[in-house]
């Protein structure tokens, strides 16, 4: 997958970071199937990586830490790309998770492709639960807030989770698959789906 860097975006699309810049989950673009690992792989290079502009990436991540919304261009597999660097859960005055979108300049914000009919089978109840979890609340304050148990929380999780196709990702990696995807609003707090803010 690398070896077409040259012709192909990045392989990464959404990544996770913990407040030690770790990556929590990386979701690769949905229409080139990119494995899971290459998604970490390049999620970790995007956040480590040396070069040039090393030093202006990681201090523009960390006023992300520091809850600003940033936006800033790095070299990502070979090709110039643009990020966006926005607190996903805040504690106090410091982020405990970013999301950090990664456009190509070509086809960033185009909204073509399966990837925007994602969000057609939600219904309401999907839509509050995603909306919680994007906003960092626990399992237990959802399900007291939207007045379920436990397990009718399970259930509708697991229901998101098939709407989506994503049966495999941790619930941040679910939530930033729906950042990538265009169903959750990226700079929109607290967060809301496109529908709820249409």
């Amino acid at each position: 997958m690398f070896g077409h860097a040259e012709t192909r975006a990045p392989a990464v699309l959404a990544v996770v970071l913990d407040e030690h810049l770790k990556v929590v989950a990386a979701v690769g673009r949905p229409d080139q199937m990119p494995e899971p690992a290459h998604d970490r792989d390049t999620a970790e290079r995007l956040v480590n990586a040396s070069g040039p502009d090393a030093q202006h990436r990681r201090r523009e991540i960390g006023k992300a830490l520091r809850g600003i919304r940033v936006t800033f261009s790095t070299v990502l597999n070979g090709r110039r790309v643009r990020c966006m660097a926005e607190p996903m859960s805040v504690t106090g005055s410091t982020a405990t998770h970013l999301l950090v979108m990664v456009h190509e300049d070509s086809t960033a914000d185009s909204g073509h492709g399966p990837v925007r009919d994602r969000g057609a089978h939600l219904d309401d109840g999907d839509r509050e639960v995603l909306t919680e979890l994007a906003a960092g609340k626990t399992q237990l304050s959802i399900a007291s807030s939207l007045r379920l148990t436990r397990r009718g929380l399970d259930h509708r999780v697991a229901r998101l989770r098939r709407n989506l196709g994503e049966s495999s990702l941790t619930l941040t990696g679910l939530v930033a698959s729906t950042y990538a995807a265009g169903i959750l609003v990226s700079g929109a707090w607290p967060p809301r789906t496109r529908d709820q803010l249409g």
